[in-house]
C-alpha cells in the first residue's frame, strides 16, 4: 500500500486503503481458514481484494459501546465506496473493497454516503446477490 499507491500518484488514499486491509485480512485471519490472498488493482479506482480458504462470507454485527470488536465491516461500509463478497472456486471467498480516485467525491459527514445503498448487508445480501439473510449462499443456477 505505501509504496504502490504513491507510484500511482494516490498518496492521501494510503491511510484509508492500509486501515481497511488491516480489518479485512484480521477478518480473514480470525474468522476464514487456509492460505490467504491480497491483491491491490487500479480499476479504474482502487480495489483492494482479501481471499481465504473458508466458504462462510462476512456478517456484519451491532457492536454495543463496551464490544472489544464488531466494527471492521461497518469501518469499510463507511470508507469503501463500494464493497461486497464473492464466493472463491472451488471454495473459499473473496472480500473486496474499492476506494474512488475522484479528489471531489463526498464523504460520509457532506451526504449520505453512496455506500449505504449498496451496503453490503442491505436486504440481507452482498450487493452481487450471493448471500441470504441467514448468512449462507445463494444457488447462483438463475
Amino acid at each position: 500500500m505505501r509504496n504502490v499507491l504513491p507510484r500511482w500518484g494516490l498518496d492521501d488514499l494510503v491511510p484509508a486503503a492500509e486501515l481497511l486491509v488491516s480489518e479485512l485480512v484480521c477478518n480473514a485471519l480470525r474468522h476464514g481458514a487456509g492460505p490467504l490472498g491480497l491483491t491491490l488493482e487500479r480499476v479504474p479506482d482502487v480495489r483492494c481484494s482479501v481471499s481465504d480458504g473458508s466458504s462462510k462470507p462476512p456478517r456484519p454485527t451491532d457492536a454495543g459501546p463496551e464490544d472489544e470488536g464488531g466494527r471492521g465491516l461497518a469501518l469499510v461500509d463507511m470508507l469503501a465506496a463500494r464493497w461486497g463478497c464473492e464466493r472463491g472456486l472451488p471454495a473459499g471467498k473473496t472480500v473486496w473493497f474499492e476506494l474512488s480516485t475522484e479528489a471531489d467525491t463526498p464523504g460520509p459527514d457532506e451526504t449520505e454516503a453512496p455506500d449505504r445503498q449498496n451496503a453490503p448487508w442491505r436486504d440481507g445480501c452482498v450487493p452481487d446477490g450471493l448471500v441470504t439473510p441467514d448468512g449462507d449462499w445463494k444457488d447462483e443456477a438463475a
